[in-house]
């Protein structure tokens, strides 16, 4: 049986359907018997529908050249 930690490591992945029949269902399992775990399932799925929702804008590349060389220059 998955513990609470198991739980949150997976979430992603059960979200993403990326979990085995097996593996899915002892998550799926574990939420049905736990409230605390039940209730971080739901808050994580919506703050994913939430990023979704958020408005996709072009990335200036010069921008991203000007971070990766502060980023080479910090190093």
């Amino acid at each position: 049986m998955l513990k609470c930690k198991d739980v949150t490591e997976q979430a992603s992945a059960y979200i993403d359907g990326e979990l085995g029949f097996f593996e899915g269902l002892n998550y799926r399992f574990h939420l049905a018997i736990c409230k605390h775990c039940q209730t971080f399932s739901q808050n994580f799925q919506a703050g994913i529908e939430m990023i979704k929702m958020l408005p996709k804008e072009e990335i200036d590349q010069d921008r991203v050249d000007a971070v990766q060389r502060r980023i080479k220059d910090n190093s």
